[in-house]
């Protein structure tokens, strides 16, 4: 019998970096009680990886166990609990099936998971539980960016690098102190701003090198982060963070390092340089567009994401999508772009159809019909386990105090109360994706004629969400043929896709 087993988290944290830690010994413990000799080269991880946003196949360890799996080499799998194999339904139940497939007996580390059986019933368990699991993570980035908001309203740092001029305070977590030296450079960046004469921001970036002023870890500066330093409301003691809509603004005195008559006076000689492009000679620091599908697009040859950098064709200077490991791989970024937002809109407005709205209704009904039959099953389970202890009536009977009842008897007691609590999230899931469903149809029918998702007229910010909502993802192939996976909004079982080929 072959053992493997894996692990996997996904935030770049130290508490998550011991998790990993936590889930090998758990896991160690299990193969121990279980007899199971666990060899280290059969281990696999993912490390700081999400399970909601990352495709299966861009999980390394992952993709090698499914590959071991599919070879045939895996009998017995051991994991620590379900959301560290996925947090995204189909996801969970494509690994499923191929665990079905291939008769892998899988073991959780974890005491309260319900054991993974492959049978029809199951099968409607699986998909329940991996739906938990899906809203599960939905909730938790809901709780950090929860948090991130808490944080910025008490004046603190919410997100986003440490800027140049600050350092971490040791005495007070999630707040700056400044930095002497760096503050000191800063101050001089400002006042050579307003003393010196230049054409545009570039030259000027070019006169703070040539001072010997420089950047972190003694780098000279960019025109990017020369632009950065003289706008950023920082510098005055101000922190801004963005909730949605709502700007959150909170003023520090000990993080100002200029007077705010000395940024107001740089923001106003600013002004003439903004609208201005820098000459052929200083190209190289013009400002970098807006990428809508930064985190969208990846290669279908390596699975990597696809960067973005200034090239050259027949010539002329244009931005592309360029693969990091297939530098060949280069797609001109507005072809692409407008391509997606095309067949976005069309896809939106497939979703606003009729016969959408009849694909929606039985959906619902499907769903209503299995989620009463695994209610059924809670339901039946629950009595089992009642009538099991009922079987017990006589040894109760002779025992007067809690702590010496039978093993068998607590056993069945615990697992009634795990059922009861299961049933009472399964309710809550289950009218929760009723209204959901509703809502659905009400806007279904009172949206049928055809309107633009994505209008050219919107702001790069709403555009990158709203693509976010309707894209899954941007595949780049060979010869650049392009696939886009679209999803809906709501339902992880309606999905779209287009495929097309640019130059």
């Amino acid at each position: 019998m072959t053992i493997f087993a894996y692990y996997r988290n996904s935030i770049k944290t130290e508490i998550q970096k011991m998790s990993i830690d936590n889930q090998v010994s758990k896991v160690k413990e299990l193969a121990f009680r279980k007899r199971l000799i666990l060899k280290d080269e059969n281990q696999y991880f993912d490390k700081e990886t999400s399970a909601r946003k990352t495709k299966t196949e861009q999980r390394n360890g992952m993709s090698r166990l499914l590959t071991e799996i599919k070879k045939g080499n895996v009998k017995t799998l051991l994991v620590y609990s379900r959301c560290r194999i996925a947090r995204n339904v189909q996801q969970h139940m494509e690994i499923y099936q191929i665990l079905r497939n291939h008769n892998v007996e899988v073991h959780f580390a974890l005491e309260n998971e319900v054991p993974m059986m492959f049978s029809p019933e199951g099968e409607l368990l699986e998909r329940i539980l991996a739906s938990f699991n899906q809203q599960n993570g939905e909730d938790i980035v809901t709780k950090l960016k929860d948090s991130k908001v808490t944080v910025a309203r008490d004046g603190k740092h919410a997100a986003a690098r440490i800027n140049f001029g600050y350092r971490p305070d040791p005495k007070n977590k999630g707040d700056w102190i400044k930095h002497e030296n760096e503050g000191v450079t800063v101050e001089k960046l400002y006042d050579l701003f307003l003393n010196e004469s230049f054409k545009n921001i570039n030259r000027f970036t070019n006169l703070v090198n040539k001072k010997g002023l420089r950047f972190k870890d003694g780098k000279e500066w960019s025109h990017g982060n020369v632009k950065n330093v003289l706008t950023n409301r920082i510098y005055k003691g101000e922190r801004h963070y963005r909730n949605g809509d709502e700007p959150i603004i909170n003023f520090d005195p000990k993080l100002v390092i200029v007077d705010e008559s000395i940024w107001e006076l740089v923001q106003i000689k600013m002004q003439n340089y903004e609208s201005q492009r820098p000459m052929k000679s200083d190209e190289e620091g013009e400002r970098k567009p807006s990428f809508l599908l930064e985190n969208l697009i990846y290669c279908t040859e390596c699975g990597e994401k696809l960067t973005y950098k200034n090239a050259v064709r027949q010539g002329q200077k244009l931005w592309v999508y360029q693969c990091p490991n297939h530098p060949k791989k280069k797609i001109r970024k507005e072809d692409l772009e407008n391509k997606v937002i095309y067949y976005a809109n069309q896809f939106f407005n497939v979703i606003l159809k009729k016969d959408y709205e009849n694909v929606v209704k039985k959906i619902l009904e499907f769903n209503i019909k299995h989620y009463e039959k695994v209610e059924k099953f809670f339901e039946s389970a629950s009595q089992n386990f009642k009538s099991r202890i009922g079987s017990f009536i006589d040894e109760l009977l002779v025992v007067d105090d809690y702590g010496k009842l039978p093993d068998h008897f607590i056993k069945n007691h615990e697992k009634i109360e795990e059922l009861s609590k299961s049933t009472l999230k399964f309710k809550d899931y289950y009218y929760h994706s009723v209204e959901v469903m509703e809502e659905l149809l009400k806007f279904h029918e009172n949206h049928h004629s055809e309107q633009n998702l994505l209008e050219q007229s919107l702001d790069d910010e709403s555009k990158i969400e709203l693509l976010g909502d309707v894209v899954q993802g941007v595949y780049c192939g060979m010869e650049n043929k392009i696939e886009i996976i679209f999803k809906h909004p709501y339902l992880v079982e309606l999905t779209g896709g287009h495929a097309f080929e640019l130059a």
